[in-house]
């Protein structure tokens, strides 16, 4: 599944070279074990990607926003196709990792 979300990053312009990458690989296992915590990322979620990468979850949370809306500005099309809707504007984190839970399945 990793490699699914991999590959689908980088289709959304989503390189490596950017923590925020990391960072929501780390989110997407995590939610794949515990959906649940996509209600609560800023109390739940972030906390625990921050552990897990030797950082604070302020940022995760900017690393992540910036990732978003690189995805957004690079291939808005590709987002609106996993979204199975038109996305006129920049989703938020929490808008964004649930388009990706969604397209996994």
């Amino acid at each position: 599944m990793i490699d699914r979300w991999r590959k689908l990053l980088l289709c959304l312009g989503i390189t490596p070279n950017y923590k925020g990458f990391h960072f929501l690989l780390t989110c997407l296992e995590l939610l794949q074990n515990a959906p649940m915590a996509l209600l609560q990322v800023t109390k739940s979620l972030y906390p625990v990607v921050a552990k897990h990468h030797n950082t604070s979850w302020r940022t995760v949370e900017r690393d992540l926003r910036t990732v978003v809306n690189l995805s957004f500005q690079v291939n808005p099309t590709y987002l609106g196709t996993l979204a199975r809707r038109s996305v006129s504007e920049r989703p938020t984190v929490s808008q964004f990792l649930a388009i990706l839970m969604e397209s996994s399945t």
